[in-house]
């Protein structure tokens, strides 16, 4: 009876065999007809899921209440219709014991045919009804749910773009602070009077800015929706200082193996060191008692990485792995849908969150896991088709110039921080607080003995004329001028295709003495090109 035709598929269970013969003769024209002469057989024979039951009341093994009563009790066939047949007639309270049970009518033999068949179509319709109206309120239960969820997704957006649109502002005035303290230490580390004690505490000064700087970056990739700027750096390098910072005051330890001559990464740094905490933190999640985390990185050629599909280039394997108590089967292929955790005070962000930037950085993303043996994270990430550049060296490699230099930039400490810098490279540093302001500055010198070599603009100026308009307009006045585009958004298009937008060069804040001397010495060289971002 699982294979239905056109017409209802009915169900007699009746204990005499002239009486079954006779009724499925009546119905075999209207109804495909499966017999059952016990009440146990007729029970087994209704998981088939007919459409119709035609129950004798009285059966050898199992009164046909007792049937009825177990054939609605069960989930898999309590929506089948049941009518109670019998060749005598009971009384009132044998009925209602047959309705208390479940029956959905009933009727004596003998029956005329035409009522016997029109009883039969009426149940039918109205199992139809009920089901047309069970799915209606299903769905509408369904959509229901979509709507709250939807309304629910629409808030967190809110919320995470209220949160981003507060990030990027922090960051931004950070990055500003980070500017002067950066330019500063960098201009005091290149005096050769200073003792050996003050260069080492310079030198840690500038690399906790430096620590400070790869947080602004992850507000800023926070606040900008994630699309990665990328840039080739040492992943091992890296590895080590995000797993020492994630893991501060935990109480679980890292084991970390990073393969000797790891291949650099072309990528986003911030956000890279975000999908890693990620891990890291939902491994310590895992264990909330302590516990290890084994931290591998190796290099990966094609064809080498059976287990997750050879990849058509070199690449980085990257595991992160846990002896917490694991995840359930279930729940793996779950893992990266946002909003999705099975932690109470969780907001199942952390992980989608992760694959998606490596997702975006052209790799992949798996999970391992089973109950009671930890859990382990592999990423596979492209290698880096060039290496590392070599970071600028401070005093020995910065060339001195001269000539005047105007700095546009509505941050006292960022104004004060680049003054000096260009003062100890020998440069006459003239400042200004906006965009008009650097204009009537520019062109009052213009073809003068105190014209301008070269101007630095900060891109963005609250309540003002930032960089990316007034080049424009000083580009109009003087078109062979020398303008350097300086800001903390290095994804800005401005500054990733600064000539686009005008500009000669870029300088990423915070930066170095050094970087700015690199600039302007090739900028302001006769026949130089124009120079790219700068980054210490």
């Amino acid at each position: 009876m699982t294979e239905r035709t056109e017409k209802p598929a009915v169900l007699v269970i009746n204990d005499n065999e002239t009486g079954r013969y006779l009724i499925a003769r009546l119905l075999k024209p209207y109804f495909t007809v499966e017999e059952a002469a016990t009440g146990a057989a007729g029970i087994e024979k209704s998981l088939a899921n007919p459409d119709l039951i035609l129950l004798d009341v009285n059966l050898p093994d199992i009164s046909g209440f007792e049937v009825c009563r177990k054939v609605k009790k069960n989930p898999l066939t309590g929506h089948i219709p049941v009518l109670h047949l019998s060749a005598t007639t009971l009384d009132a309270a044998s009925r209602a014991a047959g309705l208390e049970n479940g029956a959905d009518g009933y009727l004596t033999l003998p029956v005329e045919t035409d009522v016997l068949i029109a009883t039969m179509n009426s149940l039918l319709r109205i199992k139809k009804a009920e089901a047309a109206l069970l799915k209606a309120l299903a769905d509408k239960e369904r959509e229901e749910r979509l709507n709250r969820q939807m309304l629910m997704e629409m808030a967190s957006m809110q919320k995470i773009e209220s949160l981003g649109q507060l990030a990027g502002g922090i960051a931004h005035d950070f990055n500003n602070i980070l500017a002067g303290i950066t330019g500063n230490l960098s201009v005091l580390n290149a005096h050769n009077t200073l003792s050996e004690e003050d260069r080492a505490a310079i030198k840690d000064m500038l690399a906790a800015s430096e620590s400070a700087q790869r947080i602004t970056r992850q507000l800023l990739n926070f606040a900008r929706g994630g699309q990665p700027v990328k840039q080739v750096f040492n992943l091992g390098e890296a590895l080590s200082s995000w797993c020492s910072f994630s893991l501060r005051g935990s109480k679980s330890k890292v084991v970390m193996s990073i393969a000797p001559g790891l291949w650099p990464v072309n990528g986003d740094e911030g956000q890279l060191n975000q999908a890693v905490n990620n891990l890291l933190r939902n491994a310590l999640e895992a264990m909330p008692r302590g516990g290890i985390i084994r931290v591998t990185a190796e290099n990966i050629t094609p064809g080498g990485a059976a287990d997750q599909g050879p990849p058509a280039a070199n690449h980085i394997r990257l595991t992160v792995a846990d002896n917490g108590a694991g995840i359930p089967a279930k729940n793996l292929g779950r893992l990266f849908e946002p909003y999705f955790t099975t932690k109470a005070q969780g907001h199942g962000l952390g992980l989608p969150m992760a694959y998606s930037i490596i997702k975006n950085h052209g790799g992949e993303m798996k999970a391992l896991s089973e109950p009671g043996s930890g859990a382990e994270f592999t990423i596979l990430l492209p290698a880096a088709a060039a290496g590392v550049r070599p970071r600028r060296k401070a005093a020995a490699e910065a060339l001195k110039g001269s000539g005047r230099v105007l700095v546009m930039d509505d941050e006292e400490i960022v104004r004060k921080a680049v003054r000096r810098m260009l003062i100890f490279l020998g440069y006459e540093c003239v400042c200004a607080t906006d965009g008009e302001e650097a204009l009537k500055l520019y062109t009052e010198a213009m073809g003068g003995p105190g014209a301008f070599k070269a101007v630095i603009m900060d891109l963005t100026i609250p309540g003002g004329l930032g960089g990316a308009e007034a080049v424009k307009r000083l580009l109009e006045a003087d078109p062979g001028a020398k303008v350097v585009v300086s800001s903390g958004y290095g994804e800005d298009n401005a500054m990733a295709d600064y000539a686009a937008a005008g500009f000669s060069a870029a300088l990423l804040k915070p930066y170095e003495y050094s970087d700015l001397a690199a600039v302007l010495t090739k900028l302001i060289a006769p026949g130089s090109l124009r120079e790219g971002p700068a980054k210490p």
